[in-house]
C-alpha cells in the first residue's frame, strides 16, 4: 500500500508536546506535502512557516525535488496565508480525480 512511503515529520516542544505534523511524497514530479498541521495552542507563532520551510527543505533533499505542491480548503485562511507567504500560488490542478470541493491546488 502506498501509505507505507509516505514520510511523515513531527515538531516537538521542548516538553515534549506535539507542535505540528505532516508528510511528503512524490507526486506529480513535485514535492507534495499533506496532512499538515500545527497544534492549536501554537498557531499564529510564526510556527507553521518555520515547520513547512523545514519540512520542504528535507523532502526536497530526500526525493531531488525542486517544485513543491499542497491542497488546502479555501476557508481555511491562516493556512492560505502561511503557504502564500512561503512562495506558493494556486494553481489549476493538472489531473481530472480532484473531487473535493471548496479546496484549491498550489504549487511552488
Amino acid at each position: 500500500m502506498y501509505w507505507g512511503k509516505i514520510s511523515s515529520r513531527i515538531a516537538l516542544h521542548t516538553d515534549g508536546r506535539l507542535l505540528g505534523f505532516g508528510q511528503f511524497y512524490p507526486k506529480l514530479e513535485r514535492c507534495h506535502l499533506a496532512r499538515l498541521i500545527i497544534g492549536p495552542a501554537f498557531r499564529g507563532q510564526g510556527l507553521g512557516f518555520r515547520f513547512i520551510a523545514a519540512l520542504m527543505r528535507y523532502g526536497s533533499e530526500q526525493l531531488g525535488a525542486e517544485a513543491f505542491s499542497l491542497f488546502v480548503m479555501a476557508d481555511n485562511k491562516p493556512a492560505l496565508g502561511c503557504y502564500k507567504n512561503l512562495g506558493f500560488k494556486v494553481a489549476a490542478y493538472p489531473e481530472d480525480d480532484l473531487l473535493l470541493e471548496n479546496c484549491l491546488f498550489m504549487v511552488k
